[in-house]
């Protein structure tokens, strides 16, 4: 393996959200005022105009309660017309096509809007309200998917139901036990241990993510939100990348990471399929 340099900058900007999700991996809800201070928007500005990143992602908490924040970063991009702007958001504004207009026409750019849209936010939105976004986005030009998080194979099956003759793509996530989905024992249940994890890489190569009151990573869930105190952060883009831990993850295999000799595969329990959840077993012990 080659190291990878970042195509896309994901970056939350607060953990303020309409939500609390009982899967949610950094605990984001209505009362969370944790948000980018005026110096972290200040580094992410200049890692923008550095790396030149051919996509910036946006998530959060809900990423429409920062507009403002959002357009002040996008605008450092020294090529913003060729990039892509991205939002995932859970749409709580799609109860009708003017507050849709309302709020998504205060972003200066979006190409691509996603959707979380399963049965974990069961206060989200209805199957009407992703119909009236996917039709705003086909007269914007603004590209659109779901994001489904599932618990267990069944969910799969469910939520297909519910999506059938909508004309989107649908991206699914297995939930990792992170945040309130580990507090609540929501992770994705695995039927056997799948020997496969140990070939594939980290899930998050090619994109850089910065966490307001973290600091910048390639990792986005595990180890962060677990282990605050592991040193898979920092402070800087470059620092970051330069770093022991991005040499690591950037280069090897999960299961070189975990340190599997190539002769055989010990025996793992069934959560361990997650290559999130053994590399943060690899590199914590726990």
């Amino acid at each position: 393996m080659t190291r990878t340099r970042p195509h896309t900058l994901h970056i939350m900007p607060g953990l303020r959200c309409n939500l609390s999700c009982a899967h949610c991996l950094n605990s984001s809800g209505p009362n969370e005022r944790l948000q980018l201070t005026a110096l972290e928007i200040e580094k992410i500005k200049k890692a923008i105009r550095r790396l030149q990143p051919r996509r910036l992602q946006f998530t959060g908490g809900e990423p429409t309660f920062y507009i403002d924040l959002i357009n002040d970063l996008s605008s450092s991009h020294p090529d913003i017309e060729a990039t892509e702007i991205m939002l995932t958001s859970n749409g709580w504004y799609s109860k009708s096509d003017q507050k849709i207009e309302s709020v998504l026409s205060r972003l200066n750019k979006i190409t691509h809007l996603q959707i979380s849209f399963d049965a974990f936010h069961r206060g989200g939105i209805s199957r009407e309200c992703l119909m009236r976004l996917i039709n705003y986005c086909k007269l914007q030009n603004i590209k659109i998917n779901v994001s489904v998080c599932l618990r267990e194979p069944l969910d799969l099956l469910n939520i297909q139901g519910v999506l059938e003759g909508l004309d989107l793509s649908i991206a699914f996530q297995k939930v990792d036990a992170v945040g309130r989905a580990k507090k609540n024992k929501k992770a994705f249940l695995y039927p056997a241990f799948e020997a496969s994890v140990f070939d594939k890489v980290c899930p998050n190569l090619g994109t850089l993510t910065y966490i307001a009151g973290r600091g910048f990573s390639t990792c986005c869930s595990n180890l962060l939100f677990n282990h605050p105190k592991f040193p898979s952060a920092h402070q800087t883009e470059t620092e970051h990348l330069n770093s022991p831990f991005f040499l690591r993850i950037s280069t090897k295999t999960i299961g070189e990471i975990a340190g599997i000799p190539k002769s055989g595969h010990p025996d793992f329990l069934p959560e361990f399929s997650s290559p999130c959840r053994l590399c943060e077993y690899s590199h914590t012990g726990t």
